[in-house]
């Protein structure tokens, strides 16, 4: 139904892909991730070496998250509630019938 607006409306129409998008997003809650292959706890960061602790003869890192991560329940809320926050600052304003889209009207003609 997009289409045929921004058609008959003679709109200009970009799409986005936030790369990391999730790690953009701060997380708000005290959550504790827990690694225990050797591969990512050992090969891929040297200095957390140290932090390393031995459970049921497997090497153990704890580490806490200060980003959202892809698989926390909450990291698509908080991801939305950054780009709904980032495109408001910017002028846009979301569609009511679909809140992942938002449109920014120019009055120049050019897009910003």
């Amino acid at each position: 139904m997009h289409l045929v607006v921004d058609a008959h409306e003679n709109r200009y129409v970009a799409t986005a892909d936030v790369k990391g998008a999730y790690l953009h997003a701060e997380i708000d809650d005290y959550v504790i991730l827990k690694l225990d292959s050797e591969v990512v706890v050992c090969k891929l960061n040297p200095r957390y070496r140290d932090l390393v602790v031995m459970e049921r003869n497997k090497k153990v890192l704890y580490m806490r998250l200060l980003k959202a991560l892809y698989g926390c329940v909450k990291s698509a809320l908080l991801w939305y509630s950054l780009y709904v926050d980032t495109l408001k600052n910017l002028g846009f304003e979301l569609n009511q019938y679909d809140l992942c889209v938002a449109k920014k009207t120019s009055t120049t003609g050019s897009v910003q």
